[in-house]
């Protein structure tokens, strides 16, 4: 088994607070310390990572305006969300420069992206624009087969024919 240098600490602390969780929902219970070790070591070995998932540009986008849009004071009218194979783009303005990292990261969070490249701002800042692309990423990604349709899907129906 290879395991992703990257992730280490954050699957470390997963298990940190599934573990006081769960031994906390067992003390409860009144069960003893071995039956506890028991448990624990069995839930651990059985914990297996969750392939992540991939998903069409415009269901991912509308997956991170959910996820991002949820609290009511969130800057509904003002951000627009684009996606491109795995990649999310924020763009807008926003009233306070803290609301700009809160919602990179909560963007950031969402299954099936890979990355989020950040253009908000805020009043009285020019707007960012995006990085000039590489010439070898656009080629590749022109290289991709799309359908007529522009979905990644599959080919779009035939429109009904007349008659």
């Amino acid at each position: 088994m290879r395991l992703d240098i990257t992730t280490h600490g954050r699957r470390r602390r997963a298990t940190r607070r599934r573990v006081a969780t769960e031994g906390a929902v067992v003390a409860a219970a009144g069960t003893t310390g071995a039956a506890l070790g028991f448990f624990l070591a069995r839930r651990a070995t059985h914990q297996t990572a969750r392939p992540q998932r991939t998903y069409d540009d415009v269901t991912l986008a509308r997956k991170v305006e959910s996820e991002i849009f949820r609290p009511d004071d969130a800057p509904k009218g003002s951000v627009d969300v684009d996606a491109y194979d795995g990649v999310v783009e924020l763009r807008g303005q926003v009233k306070h420069p803290d609301e700009i990292r809160a919602l990179e990261n909560a963007a950031a969070r969402v299954d099936g992206v890979q990355q989020v490249v950040n253009l908000l701002h805020t009043p009285g800042t020019p707007p960012k624009h995006a990085p000039i692309s590489d010439p070898a990423d656009v080629r590749r990604r022109a290289a991709v087969p799309r359908s007529p349709s522009g979905f990644a899907r599959g080919p779009a129906a035939p429109p009904p024919t007349a008659g």
